[in-house]
């Protein structure tokens, strides 16, 4: 498993498998804990990159409880992006973590190549991602 350091200082981590163009795998929840949640997913002909959200696998949580919001987690999205020195990303979200990924291109969208959103809402609005 991989770790970098954010911003502020905590410590995100993924694991990435495969070979191929990078899809960023991101687990329902919150909480959830991406290998066990993925553990069966197998994309051939790509490398799939395992992000651990705050406060799962390695990756640090946040000071506070209100560091557990949607904008929060977006903002680690694009702190795991900066890390691969990325220009885009394709996104995986499921449940959710598709509302994440939502809330991510919605912020970044010159940052998102294709998201493949599962088991997620049709849309996400202001009041969802404070």
């Amino acid at each position: 498993m991989a770790t970098f350091s954010a911003r502020d200082g905590r410590q995100l981590s993924y694991l990435a498998v495969g070979d191929g163009p990078l899809v960023v795998m991101l687990p329902g929840g919150p909480g959830m804990d991406p290998g066990a949640y993925f553990a069966d997913a197998r994309l051939p002909g790509f490398r799939q990159l395992y992000f651990c959200p705050r406060g799962t696998g390695r990756s640090d949580p946040p000071p506070a409880l209100d560091g557990y919001r949607i904008g929060g987690y977006a903002a680690d999205v694009e702190e795991l992006r900066t890390h691969l020195d990325a220009q885009t990303l394709t996104l995986y979200g499921n449940s959710h973590w598709a509302m994440i990924a939502l809330a991510y291109a919605e912020a970044h969208p010159s940052r998102v190549d294709r998201m493949i959103l599962v088991n997620g809402v049709a849309r996400i609005d202001g009041q969802y991602r404070a």
